[in-house]
């Protein structure tokens, strides 16, 4: 039978790796649940699937002249938006998305 030793250090790669994954799992659930708000009031949701669905409504809207759009919000409730509010909301999901990509601790979330 042989004996497993560790080490401090493989103790403290142990820990680093933990705390890494930790934060990657976190990261992930809050890119999951991104919410921003315009300055109109209306709150977005922004994680991926919302982000692609405002890209598509804004690319298709300015394709046939469209203005306005109906928008299902984060509370469920539908709202007549502006493309420049879709607009907004989609930098400002864009946003954050890069501020949470950029975090290196759970402090920063």
């Amino acid at each position: 039978m042989i004996l497993s030793i560790k080490t401090a250090e493989d103790r403290e790669a142990e820990l680093e790796a933990q705390a890494k994954a930790e934060l990657k799992a976190i990261k992930t659930y809050t890119l999951n649940s991104i919410t921003v708000t315009t300055t109109n009031g209306n709150t977005f949701d922004g994680n991926e699937a919302a982000r692609t669905n405002m890209l598509s409504a804004i690319l298709s809207a300015d394709l046939i002249g469209k203005t306005e759009e109906t928008w299902k919000l984060a509370d469920n409730s539908t709202a007549l938006v502006t493309l420049v509010e879709l607009r907004q909301a989609l930098a400002r999901a864009i946003q954050e998305v890069g501020r949470i990509v950029k975090c290196t601790t759970m402090g920063e979330l």
